[in-house]
């Protein structure tokens, strides 16, 4: 997948680096995750469109917010901190319950609940909610990924 280009500027990519090392480091549980889900999410974007990039995806979000529950609110609660939309709004606009249930039904059925058609935009939502995340537990500003889902 081809990315837009992206300029860099060093002196603020360095800032956002010191500032994302210490968010993290300050807790060693959150490192150990956020280092866990670095690697899903990195091993999720590398593969093809299908069944698996949706479950490395949804992995990412197991491991952090919805560590040590299987219940998806703390997903909402920490978008919801996160963005500053309300966690109902999240949670319907997302459809986070309807992708828990589809992660249900590919581990526990064996089939993924979406067309084809389908899985492009939720994968695509998906990941935009693995980057809200990420950026966020690594102390960086919520920079708009959602907003096309929330409008």
């Amino acid at each position: 997948m081809r990315a837009p280009l992206v300029n860099l500027e060093s002196s603020e990519l360095q800032k956002q680096l010191a500032a994302f090392r210490g968010a993290v480091a300050n807790d060693p549980d959150i490192e150990q995750r956020f280092t866990l889900m670095s690697k899903l999410f990195s091993r999720a974007v590398a593969i093809e469109p299908g069944e698996e990039r949706f479950l490395w995806l949804w992995t990412v979000l197991e491991v952090f917010p919805m560590r040590d529950t299987s219940n998806t609110r703390p997903i909402g609660e920490h978008l919801s901190r996160a963005t500053g939309h309300s966690l109902a709004k999240l949670q319907d606009k997302l459809e986070i319950g309807r992708l828990f249930g589809a992660r249900c039904s590919l581990v526990h059925d064996g089939k993924l609940p979406y067309s084809r058609e389908e899985l492009g935009r939720v994968l695509t939502k998906l990941e935009a909610v693995d980057v809200t995340v990420l950026r966020s537990l690594g102390g960086l500003p919520y920079s708009g990924q959602l907003e096309e889902y929330l409008s």
